[in-house]
């Protein structure tokens, strides 16, 4: 059995033994790879997207916001007393920016590329794209920008939600880490992490390694809309959605919960079956990877 024989036959043992991925997996989406500097790569990332448990008294716990498919993101519990909470990237259909308002949270939600949607209770529309641009053209709005016009100076308990195609990067690149302490959540869907090329590779490194200066990781999911990458030892998906709280205030402990979460997570395309993780804690420590990894393909 050759190298990829034997990555592709270690990885979907490990699906079969998790109840709660769908079995019949659309293989044309998975990508089976024996390339180290690829997989070592990977591995940055995934240390530095790590879930950790928030353990302090206050901590609510997670739930679910939003529907159980895409729009819908696993976060801390916001409960019901209101609050300001930032949405850049909605459409027509926006279950998190629903619920949220339905929670008692203003939600300012900011997207340049659609018609306003239909007007609802707490939920204030901007006909703005985001740019990380010091500068940015007239359709488009940086973090500043906004917290200025908002006049959200003294807010520092904001609740970010995040998923613009790719722009996140900039917008995360350029942001101040003063900013960044602003937000008590940040719910963000990465892109292109399947993309290898080394002008990407070190771009993606230093907002992970930034956002983890303030902010913790504490939930991680692959969207099945797109491609998945396979390695020896883990996983990563073209998107991912990764959910942060603030360090400022919280204590965290590993987590040694398998991923995804029965009753929290959910795939994106119902469709088809979620992507399988498993123990980010346990497969970085290399205790559950491929060992017999020494025939060439």
């Amino acid at each position: 059995m050759g190298r990829i024989d034997l990555i592709k036959s270690y990885y979907y043992t490990k699906i079969l033994s998790n109840a709660l991925v769908i079995k019949n997996i659309n293989e044309k989406m998975i990508s089976f790879s024996a390339n180290v500097e690829e997989e070592s790569y990977v591995k940055e990332i995934l240390k530095l997207i790590k879930p950790m448990m928030a353990v302090t008294s206050l901590s609510p716990g997670k739930i679910r916001i939003g529907e159980n498919r895409d729009g819908g993101y696993v976060m801390l519990n916001p409960g019901f007393q209101g609050g300001v909470a930032y949405s850049f990237g909605v459409s027509s259909h926006s279950p998190w920016d629903d619920e949220m308002a339905a929670r008692g949270f203003h939600v300012f939600q900011y997207d340049g590329t659609m018609q306003p949607p239909q007007a609802k209770p707490n939920l204030h529309f901007h006909p703005y794209n985001i740019t990380g641009d010091r500068d940015p053209q007239p359709d488009c709005k940086n973090i500043e920008n906004i917290i200025s016009d908002l006049g959200h100076e003294k807010e520092n308990n904001i609740i970010l939600q995040i998923d613009i195609e790719n722009a996140e990067w900039d917008f995360f690149a350029a942001i101040s880490e003063k900013t960044l302490s602003k937000f008590s959540q940040i719910i963000v869907e990465f892109h292109r992490l399947t993309d290898f090329g080394h002008n990407i590779r070190q771009k993606h490194l230093d907002v992970l390694k930034k956002i983890c200066i303030t902010h913790q990781s504490i939930h991680y999911h692959i969207n099945n809309y797109g491609n998945v990458a396979v390695f020896s030892s883990c996983n990563i998906g073209y998107a991912i959605e990764v959910t942060y709280v603030r360090r400022q205030g919280n204590n965290f402990m590993p987590d040694y919960g398998e991923y995804p979460v029965y009753a929290l997570d959910y795939p994106d395309n119902p469709m088809l079956p979620d992507i399988y993780i498993g123990n980010l804690e346990i497969l970085l420590s290399g205790a559950d990877t491929l060992s017999d990894l020494s025939l060439e393909e």
